[in-house]
């Protein structure tokens, strides 16, 4: 049996074009998708809640390699997990088990982003009938989670820049044929 590792690891950002990446990724007859999106295998928290252990890591790459299915040879195996871009211990983990995996992440407005979180969260519940302006004051990740800088450089920290492929939300909406 050959050594099992992955090619390609979407880290993020939320709420940024990732469900439509992923889905594209999914339908190439080239790429090994993982079975399920969001893995969150790498997080030392959930990146969702902030505050709750994510416990996936410590079960191994063994429990990491079973959220694949076959691949073909010449396949491109990965998997996407928006929540990936948010914490430091996530870049370490990526590269200390998979050090050449190319790295993609797309970015949108932070505002248009956090705006996009807070409806999401309403739609499932998450948080009540407030105004947006009010559960930004409530909910600091809403404005968090859009310091892409703060987030990015854990990455350009440990892997070189060609490693690493950054799309914009924006210029996706604006031309998917060119973004596939």
């Amino acid at each position: 049996m050959s050594e099992f590792s992955v090619d390609f690891i979407g880290i993020g950002a939320e709420k940024a074009a990732t469900d439509w990446i992923a889905a594209c990724l999914r339908e190439h007859p080239e790429v090994c998708f993982a079975k399920r999106k969001e893995l969150a295998f790498f997080c030392e928290y959930d990146q969702h809640l902030l505050n709750a252990r994510c416990r996936r890591y410590e079960r191994g790459l063994s429990w990491y390699r079973a959220q694949f299915g076959p691949c073909h040879d010449g396949g491109v195996r990965g998997e996407y997990t928006p929540t990936y871009l948010y914490g430091w211990e996530v870049a370490e983990r990526i590269h200390r088990d998979f050090p050449a995996v190319k790295l993609i992440v797309s970015l949108r407005d932070p505002v248009r982003r956090a705006f996009s979180q807070y409806l999401h969260d309403k739609s499932i519940g998450l948080i009540r009938q407030i105004s947006f302006e009010r559960a930004l004051d409530q909910h600091l990740s809403y404005l968090e989670k859009g310091k892409y800088f703060k987030y990015l450089s854990y990455y350009f920290d440990l892997f070189p820049a060609e490693q690493i492929l950054v799309l914009l939300a924006e210029d996706i909406r604006a031309n998917r044929p060119a973004a596939v």
